[in-house]
């Protein structure tokens, strides 16, 4: 799953894309470290991919002219459609199309015919089919806005806590969130040391790579944090777990 992090700031005009490297497969037994994980859609929207195959068709029809005049609760939609129909492809090539079935349609007309048991078995097994791919969505129309578009096929806006962690250290991730009293309101800079702290966090769980990537979405358009100012990040997290000096400090007090 990896880690994908998106936070509002600046009064919902600005909004910070946190992402590490790492894609894992959905059985959690292969990664691979990717070169960079965005999906810019225009200069104003971009996506972040959580997993370990790449769903080109996800993205079907969204390209310049589709994009253009669209918000980012339409293209929210439209990926979410396009995900659910993926979903619908690959369910009919890998469970249906073996049995007989050419199409949903047929399997739906003919499922009467079938014995319950195994009606019930195609059942179980169209239910629990995954992809494997979640998205982060992050863009600007009047506001910042950020979405989370996933199985089966659905989209969710997170505007109203204004963040969203996607992917396998989540429960590690939105803790920051509180510990730094997070709020929409906060300044961009502020914004970028909790996605960090929350990604940084999300990298105890197995599976989450160690490398940042971070982005920043504004009526201005999409940045790209330089390596110079990730190497900032990471000196100051590295010093924060540097427990000696505190130690160092406590024991003073005691003399």
């Amino acid at each position: 799953m990896t880690q994908l992090v998106g936070l509002l700031c600046k009064n919902k005009q600005k909004i910070v894309m946190v992402a590490d490297r790492m894609a894992t497969a959905p059985d959690g037994l292969m990664t691979i470290n990717l070169e960079n994980k965005c999906t810019q859609l225009n200069n104003q929207v971009m996506t972040l991919v959580s997993g370990m195959f790449y769903e080109p068709s996800i993205f079907r029809g969204i390209d310049e002219d589709w994009m253009s005049g669209k918000s980012v609760n339409e293209v929210a939609n439209k990926l979410a459609d396009n995900y659910n129909q993926t979903r619908v492809d690959r369910i009919t090539k890998a469970i249906l199309n073996p049995l007989g079935f050419p199409s949903f349609e047929e399997y739906h007309q003919r499922q009467q015919k079938l014995n319950p048991s195994v009606s019930q078995e195609i059942h179980t097994r169209i239910a629990q089919f995954k992809i494997g791919v979640d998205l982060l969505l992050g863009g600007f129309d009047n506001q910042a806005h950020v979405f989370h578009i996933g199985e089966p096929g659905t989209s969710y806006c997170y505007d109203q806590p204004g963040y969203r962690c996607v992917g396998i250290g989540s429960k590690l991730a939105d803790p920051a969130f509180a510990y730094f009293k997070y709020l929409p309101t906060i300044d961009e800079e502020r914004a970028i040391i909790i996605g960090f702290e929350a990604k940084k966090r999300a990298e105890c769980a197995i599976g989450v790579g160690v490398e940042t990537d971070i982005w920043t979405i504004s009526k201005e358009g999409i940045s790209k944090l330089p390596n110079e100012k990730i190497s900032i990040l990471e000196e100051y997290y590295e010093e924060k777990k540097n427990l000696s000096e505190i130690t160092e400090r406590i024991k003073s007090k005691e003399d």
